[in-house]
């Protein structure tokens, strides 16, 4: 574009010399005048004056630009598709836009244009920096991949109001910035260090589940409410593993999250060339089903897997929810030996002598922790994870008192259905020998246990609070030693049930 003449804007105070040397070696023949005379006027004003005419026919630039012009060796100003540049400072700069609100994006959309750039919605290998609120994106991941700088939107409005491209690095996006976390069955020191670090690295923290809740932590798909609801509403589930590797620097979550299908449609081969039939006393059906189509199994009455209450009485391939659950945290086919949950208990559930018996997990190794909580609330009882004079049992590996006693003891209840002699099993340091005790107790084949055919409360475990006042609801289901075709559910219709077929057999 070629001027005839030029004007300043009532902002612009200093430097008018050093402009209209510039503009004379531009635009030779130029002439300052007064008022604009149309389009064939260039106006010289401030950056804030510009943004307030952004896309007028008319043309405006900055002293900024004629010295960016000047340095550059450039012979015009290179205007954008628009009548209106402030600077050339992002003249190399090729923005990502991702996250924000339809007008948050062009608010940034403008100031880059502005400041002499380009951008896109879109990922592509000529990006130089993303501009985002949060990195729980899968365009934000792949920027990572390629060591691609994610900044706040701040970086933007920083350059745009000195006129000066900022180092990146001095507005990266805090691993956490813009969401919300929450987390269910830590121990209490876990849960502090966990709340820190979000909140030092730009999260927020809240103990309880809700409708702002971005990212659950957990270890593993536990008994709880909370991953009843993030599993219902697709909530990303996530390990504490994640929390401290983003300590330094924030890592892709995908290779941490349990949960991968609320941000995939891709199925796994988990369960491929397996099938299932749900029991209709299974919480969790519409959940249960997902997990295992998403993971390649498949669900029919001829089924090779039948999931069933942990309560359930019978021989035949049958297996937990907490099986599945436990397959999926792992990312592998377990054995559905290697541990007692895995398949149904066979006695009546809860345990009277366990009801609302609260029990203190203390000074425990992660995994038998997660075992042993599991363990109490199958059988009743209430987990917490300090010390309280409320408690019944504490299941710890140092004896302070008569209540101590060692993780055999809830192994003990599991196997047998009652509680044993505390004395049996007192508190006593882990050791790999015990620890390999331990496991082959759990390992071994468990005898069915004959019970009446009754109505029995089963209470299940409320969303975990770390607090003795826990709250938890109770549901009645009927239970009945003659199982009805309905009982399961599945996709197909098959006419010969096998399960109906042994269960005929054996009476």
């Amino acid at each position: 574009m070629s001027f005839r003449s030029f004007t300043f804007s009532t902002g612009v105070s200093s430097d008018k010399d050093r402009a209209r040397s510039i503009l004379n070696k531009l635009y030779p023949g130029i002439r300052e005048v007064k008022t604009p005379l149309g389009t064939e006027t260039l106006t010289i004003a401030t950056q804030n004056e510009i943004m307030s005419v952004y896309g007028s026919p008319r043309y405006y630039a900055t002293i900024s630009v004629l010295e960016d012009v000047d340095s550059m060796k450039l012979d015009r100003i290179p205007f954008p598709s628009i009548h209106q540049i402030a600077s050339l400072c992002f003249n190399r700069v090729y923005a990502l836009i991702v996250g924000f609100t339809q007008q948050e994006s062009l608010e940034l959309a403008k100031y880059i244009v502005l400041l002499g750039g380009k951008f896109t919605p879109h990922f592509n290998s000529d990006i130089t920096v993303a501009i985002s609120p949060t990195f729980l994106s899968s365009r934000i991941n792949q920027v990572t991949e390629i060591n691609i700088p994610v900044v706040t939107s701040q970086w933007v409005k920083k350059s745009f109001e000195s006129l000066t491209c900022f180092e990146p690095n001095s507005c990266l996006l805090p691993p956490f910035s813009g969401l919300q976390f929450t987390s269910t069955d830590l121990t209490p020191s876990e849960h502090k260090r966990i709340r820190n670090l979000v909140e030092q690295n730009g999260g927020f923290w809240s103990d309880l589940y809700n409708e702002k809740t971005s990212i659950v932590i957990s270890h593993s798909l536990c008994t709880s409410r909370k991953i009843e609801l993030a599993l219902k509403e697709n909530v990303p589930i996530i390990k504490p593993s994640w929390i401290y590797d983003c300590s330094s620097k924030f890592v892709p979550h995908q290779k941490y999250l349990i949960n991968w299908w609320c941000e995939s449609t891709n199925k796994s081969d988990l369960f491929a060339g397996m099938s299932f039939s749900i029991h209709c006393d299974v919480n969790n059906l519409d959940v249960l089903t997902e997990i295992i189509k998403m993971n390649g199994g498949e669900m029919k009455e001829d089924a090779s897997h039948y999931i069933v209450p942990y309560d359930f009485k019978g021989t035949g391939n049958f297996v937990t929810p907490r099986y599945i659950y436990d397959c999926v945290t792992e990312k592998e086919l377990l054995d559905t030996k290697s541990n007692v949950l895995y398949t149904p208990l066979g006695y009546n559930l809860p345990l009277d002598d366990c009801k609302n018996k609260i029990f203190s997990l203390l000074d425990l190794p992660e995994t038998t922790r997660q075992f042993v909580a599991e363990g109490v609330r199958i059988i009743g009882g209430k987990v917490i994870y300090k010390e309280s004079r409320n408690s019944d049992f504490f299941v710890t590996t140092k004896s302070f008192n008569d209540k101590c006693v060692s993780s055999y003891f809830v192994i003990d209840i599991l196997e047998k259905g009652k509680i044993p002699n505390m004395k049996c099993f007192p508190a006593l340091p882990q050791t790999p020998l015990l620890k390999k005790i331990c496991m082959d107790i759990i390992r071994q084949p468990k005898q069915n246990m004959q019970s009446p055919a009754t109505a029995v409360p089963i209470e299940s475990v409320d969303d975990f609070t770390q607090k003795v006042s826990a709250t938890y609801s109770q549901d009645i289901i009927e239970y009945d030693l003659v199982i009805s075709q309905s009982q399961f559910v599945s996709n197909s219709k098959g006419q010969n049930d096998p399960l109906m077929l042994m269960l005929n057999d054996e009476r």
